[in-house]
């Protein structure tokens, strides 16, 4: 029986040794490693608690990484949906495509994990990983001195998200794995201009992030404007672009061309027609821009309402962690390291962040399902 040490009891660790012991039976011990006195605590959260499992509108545009390419192809929404209906959870489908579990709870989730481990028999321990070293087979160190020897480890660490401290990235580099810059990101971003006034406001917009005049992304949706900055799903969405000199254009009529914009406010007082578009005080914001800059018109404002992010909200307020272990220093197949033998890294851990909508929690199952499949095959053919 060959041993399987999975480093990190979160979303892709859970997905992992559930389905790699399901696939290998008694051909595999899978041994689950966890820090926290509990497995699965970050999930409880994912989705405002809700959950997102997936999207139906799967596609490598949704990822900063097109190498993932094979992975999200491989592990399609239909068969994230088929596992987890096998598993004993019902999946429902909202109008965005976005995919929840039937109750709408995260809790349910992870009641299907936990049961899964349980009916599986697979060995949960608490265990502060510190380090790793490779001989004839793994040797994973504890803090608290403990020590397993196994024969493939796979890192499921995740991110800097929801932690007080963390070593995984640093787990990675002790078998030669590099880490690019990490950041927060899926977060609201505080900008220079003060937004008090508009605070609690919601606008549907169109949002682009400009460095240089140039378009990074574009997206429309909802913002909410806050006290100090702007959050809402758009405003998440663009953190991942979002970089130091950067700005944000937002198209507070996205619906209605120059023309008819001009027809519609030439007809009255200006204040008096932006009242009749935009909430009071957003139209007395923009008819503020307005007067304070002359080299622009009424609708140059409309359609380009500039904030100008300084920093996020912190890791404390992110969904993902931008950056991680590059994936080119992993295989785009299986998920293996280019460095060292019998060794995955999957999930969060890896430079690979998504847009919200499901898009990081599929590519957490997708890599792990990838990483299975690899694994088995090597146990039913005998490790090499």
């Amino acid at each position: 029986m060959r041993k399987v040490a999975i480093i990190g009891g979160g979303a892709a660790g859970l997905f992992c040794s559930i389905f790699l012991k399901e696939m290998l039976q008694e051909d595999v011990e899978v041994i689950l490693l966890e820090k926290q006195d509990r497995i699965g605590k970050k999930i409880l959260v994912t989705g405002n608690g809700k959950c997102n499992l997936s999207n139906r509108n799967m596609d490598v545009y949704y990822y900063n990484s097109p190498s993932i390419a094979h992975a999200i192809r491989h592990f399609t929404p239909e068969l994230c949906v088929s596992t987890f209906r096998k598993w004993g959870l019902l999946i429902r489908e909202d109008e965005e495509g976005r995919l929840y579990p039937y109750s709408e709870k995260a809790s349910s989730v992870l009641d299907v994990f936990l049961r899964k481990i349980d009916e599986l028999g697979i060995k949960v321990v608490t265990f502060d990983a510190s380090h790793i070293k490779k001989c004839a087979h793994f040797l994973v160190y504890s803090k608290a001195y403990q020590l397993e020897n196994v024969d493939v480890v796979v890192l499921a660490t995740g991110g800097m998200v929801g932690v007080t401290r963390y070593e995984g990235y640093q787990l990675a580099q002790d078998l030669g794995h590099t880490c690019t810059p990490l950041f927060p990101t899926l977060v609201a971003l505080k900008t220079k201009e003060s937004l008090k006034a508009l605070s609690g406001l919601r606008m549907k917009v169109a949002l682009s992030v400009i460095k240089e005049q140039r378009e990074l992304w574009k997206g429309q949706g909802e913002v909410l404007f806050k006290d100090e900055g702007l959050s809402g799903i758009l405003a998440l969405d663009a953190s991942r672009y979002w970089r130091d000199s950067t700005s944000l254009s937002l198209d507070l009529v996205p619906d209605f061309r120059d023309e008819t914009l001009r027809t519609f406010i030439q007809a009255e007082d200006e204040g008096k027609r932006l009242a009749g578009i935009l909430p009071k005080m957003l139209a007395l914001d923009v008819l503020k821009r307005y007067k304070q800059d002359p080299l622009h018109d009424l609708i140059y404002h409309l359609h380009h309402f500039l904030l100008h992010p300084t920093e996020t909200y912190g890791y404390q307020n992110a969904q993902v962690t931008r950056g991680g272990i590059p994936m080119n220093e992993v295989n785009p197949v299986s998920f293996e390291s280019l460095l060292t033998n019998n060794f995955y890294l999957i999930g969060e851990v890896l430079d690979v962040d998504g847009a919200c909508g499901g898009y990081n929690l599929h590519f957490a199952w997708a890599s792990a399902y990838a990483a299975c499949i690899d694994i088995a095959h090597k146990i039913k053919g005998e490790i090499k």
